[in-house]
């Protein structure tokens, strides 16, 4: 299935070790938000990856590429999921998805 091997590949880019290929996905973000083609409708989509638990990783990491260039997450969506992800104790925490909200945060 296509949507499969995307959601692979994201996962792979979203592993901390692989910045270079972290790099390369900016650019293509980059380049595809100059050209309008992340919209609202991209966004949600994304978002609700980040309910599936084999995408989340990838989901946030690509949230937080995006936030970079100036697109919008939604607000409400942000903070229910930083209540959320911040009350689980720290040993079942997934610390990407943390660095993650925190950069969108950040990038408000």
């Amino acid at each position: 299935n296509e949507d499969q091997f995307v959601w692979r590949l994201l996962n792979v880019i979203a592993e901390e070790e692989r910045m270079d290929l972290r790099r390369c996905l900016h650019l293509a973000l980059q380049q595809w938000s100059k050209d309008s083609k992340i919209t609202s409708r991209t966004l949600t989509i994304i978002t609700s990856h980040t309910a599936i638990q084999q995408h989340q990783n990838a989901a946030w990491m690509l949230l937080s590429e995006i936030s970079a260039l100036n697109q919008s997450v939604d607000t409400k969506f942000l903070l229910d999921n930083w209540k959320s992800y911040g009350t689980v104790t720290m040993s079942t925490t997934n610390d990407s998805i943390l660095v993650s909200i925190l950069t969108i945060i950040g990038n408000m």
